[in-house]
């Protein structure tokens, strides 16, 4: 990244505020200070228990949605492509809506079934497009976004009941208010994958950002190269996809 003035400013601004908030509150983190067994019942609880784990989730989920952005804004060309550009969320929310609501499963089966849910979004979007090029890829996803768009309108219209569906919404909007070590331990190793593709696949990725012609004349097929990069957005927008995870439902 370039250094520019508003990149210097915001870094400024950004340690300032930083600054400030570090003037709250002091004595709530005296629990650190105080981990000899001094600490009374409800402060080491809240730290650890609560406090870090979201603190934690929160950060990694972020940095989950930033990678998998940053992958799909090389590939197209385009700074505003997102990381559900292909569907993949969309993907996972309809999976574990549909696991959740007729089967009540467990935390650990709607994490896979979630990242099923992503894959098979993407398998479906590239086999649409396939061999057409990153334009036709990005008309394939947007459709594809719209129709799981409507099956997670209509599984949420045959709730049984308004509580049930104000549930479901609450959910769909995510928290993290049921936060456990437990939720970063099964989820890390997800995450890898999707990394260790990514990883594999850098060159092309930096060959991708010069445009398509440019890689075919380098000696790279762009549309075959397409599949490895992508196939690593799905374990990432698994990270996100926690978010509605993470709500009352699933605990």
């Amino acid at each position: 990244m370039k250094i520019t003035p508003f990149n210097t400013a915001l870094l400024l601004l950004l340690l300032a505020t930083m600054s400030l908030a570090s003037w709250y509150d002091l004595h709530q983190f005296s629990a650190l200070k105080n981990a000899e067994g001094v600490l009374t019942d409800m402060r080491p609880l809240v730290l650890w228990d609560i406090r870090l784990p979201r603190i934690l989730l929160a950060v990694f989920t972020g940095a989950s949605l930033a990678i998998a952005g940053n992958a799909m804004q090389g590939i197209f060309q385009n700074p505003l492509a997102s990381p559900g550009l292909l569907g993949s969320a969309n993907g996972a929310t309809t999976a574990s809506v549909f696991m959740l609501y007729y089967f009540s499963v467990p935390f650990s089966l709607l994490l896979i079934a979630g990242v099923l849910g992503t894959l098979f979004s993407f398998l479906l979007v590239y086999w649409i497009a396939r061999n057409r090029g990153a334009t036709m890829m990005i008309l394939s996803g947007v459709a594809i976004n719209m129709l799981l768009g409507s099956a997670i309108a209509l599984l949420l219209s045959n709730a049984e009941s308004p509580w049930a569906l104000a549930e479901l919404y609450r959910w769909l909007q995510g928290s993290l208010a049921w936060a456990k070590l437990d939720t970063l331990f099964i989820s890390f190793p997800i995450a890898l994958v999707g990394l260790f593709c990514l990883y594999q696949q850098r060159r092309y990725l930096d060959v991708l950002t010069f445009g398509e012609e440019t890689a075919a004349t380098m000696g790279m097929d762009p549309k075959r190269s397409f599949l490895s990069p992508l196939s690593a957005s799905p374990y990432w927008l698994a990270q996100p996809f926690r978010k509605p995870v993470l709500s009352d439902l699933s605990v």
